[in-house]
């Protein structure tokens, strides 16, 4: 039976932590242009469709780098969309693997639309801040109260208590809902956004 390395049960550690549904040491037979049989690759991601390998003793010798390198251009061959992490990568291992699969899917023949959105709206709800389009929303209803009950009171002029009221309100509606906003956008980041609805074509060229 396989034994994790240290490095691998870090990065299941992550995957768990993070809500990403995984398998590991996933066998695929008789790749194109292929010496082997076949390759045992660490991770793949059924909801990203996306493979993630971890090139554990890349500087370890310059066979291991020659052995990792050929496994790497067998999975571009085969079209196979691939994060590649180093030993460097797990002391910031969210901002790499972040990084890296966005790079990854802006490659049009990698380019998965729902797995992008499923990852980043993951990600914002887990480490953004989604209260905050509540805070929003529950200051709107407020609003909404505040002016029927000036209109319902049919005053002529407006009190400097009403005044304040709406004011307040206002500002508190304008904070929230740019913050959120803000948020969201942080972590579901415009391009992707731009290209899911549209508004926004991949670039051919890569």
């Amino acid at each position: 039976m396989y034994q994790p390395t240290l490095g691998e049960d870090y990065i299941a550690n992550y995957f768990i932590e993070n809500g990403i549904k995984y398998r590991e040491q996933v066998k695929e037979i008789k790749l194109k242009g292929d010496v082997k049989n076949y390759r045992v690759i660490d991770f793949y991601l059924p909801t990203l469709k996306v493979y993630v390998e971890y090139y554990g003793l890349y500087n370890k010798s310059k066979l291991h780098r020659q052995d990792y390198d050929t496994k790497t251009d067998v999975l571009i061959k085969n079209r196979m969309p691939t994060v590649i992490l180093t030993p460097e990568d797990l002391g910031i291992l969210d901002y790499s693997f972040h990084s890296k699969l966005h790079k990854l899917y802006a490659y049009p023949i990698y380019y998965s639309r729902w797995g992008i959105l499923r990852y980043s709206l993951n990600r914002y709800i887990r480490k953004g801040k989604p209260h905050f389009f509540f805070f929003a929303f529950v200051f709107y209803v407020i609003g909404v109260l505040i002016s029927d009950n000036i209109s319902n009171g049919y005053k002529e002029s407006i009190t400097l208590k009403d005044l304040s009221a709406i004011i307040l309100f206002l500002i508190a509606l304008f904070y929230f809902c740019l913050t959120a906003i803000m948020n969201f956008l942080k972590f579901v980041e415009v391009h992707h956004l731009l290209i899911f609805l549209g508004l926004k074509k991949l670039d051919k060229a890569k």
